[in-house]
């Protein structure tokens, strides 16, 4: 069975909910034959304490191998990103990816996508849920798998670890001139934490996707792998590269689907910083980058005012 489905999760210090998040993601593949879904966790720690609790709750002890991805096109060049070999989650047939990445949230899903093997990438936050029924959801969206029109994934392309990557990174075909297919979707959003407050930031924030086509990263953002890496990947910006990567996915003339399924985002930023505070802040640096201010500029500010709270 062809890998369909790369559910991609960048890190950082997450490893007091790896396992579960591991555990989520895999009751979610059942709903697919075994090996039609893989997980790749992508940690930007140094230390890389994710990925030694994800040893844990794989239950054995995986070997190192250097992944070099500067030539990909989908992570920046410097040093070479680790990627665990192969293993599988709990005996349950979900194969398991452990990249090390360099540190940031756009590199680290770049590092991720750049040893994923699934037709479609599917980029989950640590702390965003996804509700039964997510994997064939996507699938039928963007027309992958079985019954729905997909083609499977291309053979490998020559032989050994030189092939195995060339076959990742080619395109796999899919054009804007595909009618009816889109390229890319997300999910409905919806904050698990009960309040007024929260419903109200919910309703505006999905009437603003399907007005401006914008969803954001805890929407869990997917992709067909070929649209994804033709774009070059997720831009390599410290804040906004979900914003950025919707806005060229539109350039390309790429259609988005919008799913009414709904992924639950953790309300933990809102209650750490106050929910209406930490509202009207992103509303701001939202509003500051579709203005032309610079993500750099926009991730200082943003740092120096996390740290003064």
């Amino acid at each position: 069975m062809p890998v369909l489905l790369s559910v991609v999760v960048p890190v950082l210090h997450e490893g007091h909910r790896i396992a579960e998040l591991a555990g989520h993601v895999c009751a979610l593949a059942a709903e697919l034959p075994p090996g039609a879904v893989e997980l790749v966790v992508a940690d930007g720690a140094p230390e890389g304490d994710t990925l030694a609790a994800l040893k844990l709750a794989l239950g054995e002890k995986a070997s190192l191998a250097a992944t070099g991805l500067a030539a990909t096109g989908l992570a920046p060049a410097g040093p070479l990103v680790s990627g665990e070999a192969v293993k599988e989650f709990s005996g349950t047939g979900l194969p398991v990816h452990a990249v090390a990445a360099p540190r940031g949230r756009a590199r680290q899903m770049n590092a991720g996508a750049a040893v994923a093997r699934g037709e479609v990438l599917l980029f989950l936050h640590a702390d965003t849920r996804l509700p039964d029924g997510a994997f064939p959801a996507v699938l039928r969206a963007l027309g992958v798998g079985g019954g729905t029109g997909g083609s499977g994934i291309s053979g490998i392309a020559g032989s050994g670890r030189a092939g195995e990557v060339k076959a990742r990174h080619a395109d796999d075909g899919v054009s804007p001139a595909v009618s009816g297919i889109p390229g890319a979707g997300a999910f409905t959003l919806s904050i698990d934490a009960p309040g007024t407050w929260f419903r109200v930031v919910e309703a505006l924030a999905n009437l603003r996707n399907r007005l401006t086509r914008t969803p954001y990263g805890d929407q869990a953002q997917f992709f067909r792998a070929g649209v994804f890496r033709a774009m070059g990947g997720y831009p390599d910006l410290p804040l906004m590269e979900d914003v950025e990567i919707m806005r060229r996915l539109r350039r390309a003339d790429h259609r988005l689907t919008l799913l009414d399924l709904r992924a639950v985002t953790s309300a933990r930023r809102w209650r750490d910083e106050g929910a209406v505070r930490c509202t009207l802040r992103n509303v701001c640096l939202r509003l500051l980058y579709a203005l032309g201010v610079p993500a750099q500029i926009l991730a200082r500010w943003y740092r120096a005012r996390k740290g003064a709270s």
